[in-house]
């Protein structure tokens, strides 16, 4: 027939969109992951300056160059909480 071995391809990829769909709407906590990515730099730079025994604010050490990854990590972490709360709404509205 037509199609051969890919013939079922588009019902493939409807069910594995399906699948990935279901799992990010019921399994992932998007909040808490977004918040955690948002927070990131800064624990990264806690931690070392810890460990460093520097200032967390001291750039020269390390510690304090973590910080920087914050302009990339805020505006990606509350994008993630945006789109968990969005999602939380409409299950809670929605259904």
């Amino acid at each position: 027939g037509h199609g051969g071995i890919f013939a079922n391809t588009p019902n493939l990829i409807n069910l594995k969109c399906t699948c990935l769909y279901s799992f990010f709407m019921k399994r992932v906590p998007l909040i808490r992951i977004g918040l955690l990515i948002a927070l990131l730099p800064i624990l990264l730079a806690f931690s070392t300056s810890l460990l460093n025994g520097t200032s967390i604010f001291d750039e020269g050490s390390g510690s304090g160059a973590y910080l920087w990854l914050l302009m990339l990590t805020v505006p990606i972490g509350l994008l993630l909480v945006v789109i968990g709360l969005l999602v939380k709404l409409l299950r809670r509205f929605g259904s």
